[in-house]
């Protein structure tokens, strides 16, 4: 083959009936320019020396160079670009973070194939980085680590690669590769929105030495990426429903008459709901016996919705002044709270900064010897802005008594102006949320490698990294609220103490409308108000070995080996505030001590072998096979096989092939994970909804079956959910543990088919890839979509 050096190519990915087009740039640092000659080199997914152009694996490889053309200011925007990455949900540090996620605020990690981050490996120089983040779900790599000052080009390996490089390297395998060349550089970017909110800066430094016996290069990077609020862009501070009118197809949004605008739909705020047993004046509308009462803080509501009706009888409800009935029509939905100024400074891009620093280097002991070494130092700091919702629970009206009420009493009796035969949940707003991470990551590697003759090559190292993260966070006390749940509105809590914290209880004015709006005085913020810090260390260690060259000379060519081991041991161990781990964190996430510890040792053997060379639509024919033998101590052990063809018809005009098998042990967090709880969403109950949902295929018939099963005998619905069944009202809360002893390792199998054009009159490369990869086994979690 005669290839120009540096060859653009357009990659086409065929998968699932669509089509994708992206286009990385070929760069080999390998290649003689002046004779255009190809030296074969090490491409992930093998450990055998070859040319990429003829390998049987499907690998796309990114100049750096063309990520300063386009602007893109980190490695993971660069990533998210390549053809095997579009269409995947990606977890990035410019994420609103309103639920956990796995990594913890600021987490930028990468999926391919859409299969998630935790089954996508990430490699440095070919060995595996240990993951970075926050809270019990670290597991992924956290490539905010490394900076695009340091790399030269990044080598993505499209297809399963267990055989290889042992779990998670099931949808694909990302080798990022640092610079090595002479010279010193000064980098600076700066991005300027039109308005104001959402810049970015980054400032690098590098510099790198060659010797007649080696070299080294030292990098310091900053990058930051400014805070983008909702508050700065219009077209944020107002979220409309977008309802069409199936007819004329005309915007059909419910309008507030107050503005004469569409109504601005976010969170809600402000009300007390009302649960009703027995009034006659309460607005009809709703078919279940819950209503709105919102504060008319402009004094102006009664121009626009009528107010209660007058009560008649003891049980009706009665209200203090400035109260009105709304969210129980179109009108009324129209004037509801659902706009609270605390919702233009929620961060849309929280604010983060990046410092790293990066030294590598070689130096020949002597002919037949190199040793080399990593350092990588990175500090990330990520700050949330965000607000909530936060409300009480069942607070009666003055002396009602449910209980009572039903057993015969009639005991009503005023309280602040609210009576009748009700109880209320008030519910309240805060800005008090906000939440900050700080990650210190650090990567150590050392090794040697050097050749026994011009043939073999061998390579064996260690590696360490270990991430530290300080996770913080504004937070409500769930005692404040919970101890006074299901009490008189006239009862007080002074002179007691809170039941998990200890501290002197002080009212909370639950019907205030300062409260309602968000408003505190200082001694209930105070016993309502708080902040707390947890820890997360996560370290890894593994020592790696192999051995490559040509073992034996058969007609078409050599017969290639490699083989190696791999031992590693990983440990994680999560400290939540103390806060969260009593399980008093308001609507937040609770957990324990998420503590594990898990080894890993492999050994595995590659061969490729030439079948045919200059022959009759067989210019070259090659066989790439491996195996990899795995033990795990939380898991046993498995086998993984994997087989390839390259296939080259004519000169430009190339077929390959793979078919193998890969898998995933389990993450330590979703082994040890100890008992995490975070407020959900009703849309997680996989029953809700179950007739529409089978019938679409988005669940199994096991679980429509378990919804519609009598659950009389453990305290569920008698004959089992409706098919229609709309869900609960309130938010519930998920709980997610870890499943040592339960969990087995999730297995795939892949299959890739690829043809590959390379026309001698241009610079070009066209690739058409068709992918199939089944997993089973998987290990999930419930999500709330």
């Amino acid at each position: 083959m005669n290839k120009t050096p540096v060859a653009a190519a357009i990659a086409i990915a065929l998968a699932n009936g669509s089509l994708v087009v992206s286009v990385p740039a070929f760069a080999q640092e390998a290649i003689d320019r002046d004779s255009q000659a190809i030296e074969e080199v090490v491409v992930v997914g093998s450990r055998i020396r070859k040319d990429v152009f003829t390998s049987s694996a499907p690998v796309d490889i990114i100049d750096i160079g063309e990520a300063s053309i386009q602007g893109i200011a980190n490695v993971g925007e660069l990533l998210r670009r390549n053809t095997t990455a579009a269409g995947s949900p990606q977890v990035t540090s410019a994420m609103h973070m309103e639920d956990l996620q796995d990594g913890g605020l600021g987490a930028n990690t990468i999926s391919l194939r859409g299969l998630g981050a935790n089954r996508t490996l990430v490699l440095i120089n070919g060995r595996r980085p240990g993951p970075a983040g926050t809270r019990g779900g670290v597991s992924s790599f956290d490539i905010n680590i490394l900076p695009l000052a340091t790399i030269e080009r990044v080598e993505i390996l499209k297809d399963g690669a267990s055989s290889i490089y042992g779990s998670d390297a099931v949808a694909g395998v990302i080798n990022i590769i640092t610079r090595k060349d002479e010279g010193g550089t000064v980098d600076g970017f700066f991005s300027q929105p039109s308005d104001d909110g959402g810049e970015r800066t980054r400032l690098s430094a590098s510099w790198g030495k060659n010797f007649d016996r080696g070299y080294f290069r030292v990098t310091g990077d900053y990058n930051k990426q400014d805070e983008l609020a909702r508050g700065d862009r219009d077209y944020f501070n107002c979220g409309n429903q977008y309802i069409f009118d199936q007819t004329t197809g005309e915007r059909a949004d419910v309008i507030d008459p107050r503005t004469g605008n569409f109504s601005c739909e976010d969170l809600t705020w402000g009300h007390i709901w009302i649960y009703d047993y027995g009034a006659t004046n309460l607005p009809s509308g709703p078919t279940f016996d819950n209503f709105l009462a919102q504060f008319d803080y402009d004094g102006d509501l009664d121009q626009y919705i009528p107010g209660y009706d007058p009560a008649v009888g003891p049980e009706d409800l009665v209200l203090p002044p400035g109260w009105f009935p709304v969210g129980h029509d179109r009108q009324s939905d129209g004037v509801k709270n659902t706009d609270h100024p605390f919702e233009d400074e929620n961060s849309l891009i929280p604010e983060t900064e990046n410092t790293t620093l990066y030294a590598e280097g070689a130096y020949e002991l002597n002919d037949k010897v190199e040793v080399y070494g990593e350092f990588l130092l990175n500090r990330r700091k990520t700050y949330q802005n965000d607000y909530r919702q936060y409300w009480a629970f069942a607070v009666y009206s003055g002396n009602f008594d449910f209980y009572d009420y039903y057993a015969g009493g009639s005991q009503l009796s005023a309280d602040a102006g609210w009576f009748g035969a009700q109880f209320h949940s008030p519910t309240a707003i805060t800005d008090f949320a906000d939440s900050e991470v700080t990650v210190d990551y650090q990567r150590y590697v050392a090794g040697l490698r050097g050749d026994f003759s011009d043939t073999w090559d061998w390579d064996f190292s260690f590696s360490y990294s270990s991430s530290d993260g300080d996770y913080w966070d504004q937070q409500i006390f769930d005692d404040s609220i919970t101890d006074g749940e299901w009490t008189v509105g006239d009862d007080s809590c002074v002179g007691t103490v809170s039941s998990v914290r200890g501290a002197p209880c002080v009212d909370i004015p639950w019907f205030s409308e300062d409260l309602m709006a968000g408003i505190f005085t200082p001694e209930v913020a105070e016993f309502l108000l708080g902040t707390e810090t947890g820890n997360t260390e996560y370290t890894q260690w593994s020592v790696d070995g192999f051995v490559t060259g040509e073992a034996y000379e058969l007609p078409a060519g050599p017969l290639s080996i490699a083989a190696g081991f791999h031992y590693r041991e990983d440990e994680i161990d999560d400290l939540p505030g103390e806060q969260a781990r009593a399980g008093n964190s308001w609507g937040d996430s609770t957990a324990g001590n998420t503590k594990g510890k898990d080894s890993t040792k492999a050994v595995f053997l590659e061969v490729d072998v030439p079948l045919l060379s200059d022959k009759t639509l067989a210019q070259n024919l090659t066989l790439n096979a491996s195996t990899r033998y795995t033990d795990v101590d939380s898991y046993g052990s498995d086998t993984t096989w994997k087989v390839g063809i390259n296939w080259q018809i004519f000169e430009s005009v190339r077929i390959r092939a793979n078919q193998g098998t890969s898998f995933r042990t389990p993450a330590l967090f979703e082994l040890f994970l100890a008992d995490q709880t975070s407020l959900g969403s009703a849309r997680s109950d996989p029953c809700r909804n179950w007739g529409v949902n089978l019938a679409n295929g988005s669940i199994t018939q096991t679980v429509a079956d378990n919804c519609a099963a009598d659950q009389s005998s453990i305290g569920g619905p008698a004959g089992g959910f409706a098919p229609d069944y709309a869900g609960g009202t309130i938010s519930p809360t998920v709980i997610t543990g870890g499943g040592f002893g339960v969990l087995e390792a999730e297995t795939s199998k892949s299959e890739t088919y690829g043809i590959i054009w390379q026309p001698a009159f241009a610079d070009l490369s066209v690739s058409i890839d068709y992918f199939d990869i089944k997993v089973t086994n998987e290990v999930d979690q419930l999500n709330d979509e």
